[in-house]
């Protein structure tokens, strides 16, 4: 499997069984090591209501700074294609993987969820 991230940037499994990123140059990870998937649903998701807005059929506008994995996109999106919602999504990252669609190949989401999304 060819590593889509750049070198400083390791793969680290979680408690709930889904791997995130740690940051060699900041020594950190990009998700909770007790659960990656679980803490993306809580915070971003729940948190910040973007699930209430998605499911209440509201047009949803979400600004993330610091786009990491992905991981909070592939849920946004994933909720808002069950929710038959438009959602506009924009992100910043300082640093994208060569090749965006290596994202998706390179990670658990594929085998994490039930809908592929193309990366543009």
């Amino acid at each position: 499997m060819v590593n889509a991230f750049p070198d400083e940037l390791q793969r680290r499994p979680t408690a709930d069984g889904f791997d995130t990123l740690y940051s060699v140059q900041y020594g950190q990870t990009f998700h909770s090591s007790h659960g990656a998937l679980a803490e993306a649903r809580h915070v971003f998701l729940e948190g910040a209501g973007v699930a209430r807005q998605l499911a209440a059929h509201r047009l949803t506008s979400v600004l993330e700074v610091g786009f990491g994995a992905g991981l909070n996109f592939w849920l946004t999106a994933q909720a808002g294609q069950a929710a038959q919602t438009p959602l506009h999504y924009v992100a910043l990252e300082k640093t994208l993987p060569a090749d965006p669609a290596g994202i998706k190949d390179d990670s658990q989401i594929e085998k994490n969820t039930d809908k592929e999304f193309n990366f543009l």
